[in-house]
């Protein structure tokens, strides 16, 4: 895995298939063309849709390649977040949801993600629900 800061590595995780990607080189391109670092196919997925690179003036970011893409970063639209380590990004590229992390100790991580299961986040209550397998969950 690459170390982007000191000894912090970055990887990506699918949720719909629990896929663990780690990032090799920067800028990290993710889309559905076949030339992507993470190609995902599938509703509402661009060619060049998104990409974590470096930014001048800002750290590590994640950023939105193609206007006419949606790019939906814990929930909330944006063409651009900085990442930073130890934390979890939701990222919502098409039908695609990923968790983003960087730290180092990807592996434990890794190790606790279930891609089988799902909670719904609640804001209103801000509790979690369910615990549910995805098509129990889609119904």
């Amino acid at each position: 895995m690459l170390s982007l800061f000191g000894k912090t590595r970055w990887a990506v995780f699918d949720c719909l298939t629990g896929a663990f990607t780690a990032l090799e080189r920067l800028p990290f391109e993710i889309g559905s063309e076949e030339g992507a670092d993470l190609r995902l196919n599938g509703s509402g997925v661009a060619g060049r849709h998104c990409a974590i690179c470096r930014v001048k003036g800002r750290s590590l970011c994640l950023v939105r390649r193609d206007p006419e893409a949606t790019l939906c970063v814990n929930g909330a639209a944006t063409e651009a977040a900085d990442l930073v380590a130890d934390k979890d990004y939701s990222v919502e590229v098409g039908a695609h949801l990923l968790l983003l992390r960087g730290g180092k100790k990807l592996e434990a991580w890794r190790s606790e993600l279930d891609h089988s299961v799902w909670l719904l986040f609640n804001p209103v209550t801000h509790e979690y629900e369910g615990g549910l397998p995805l098509l129990d969950l889609c119904r």
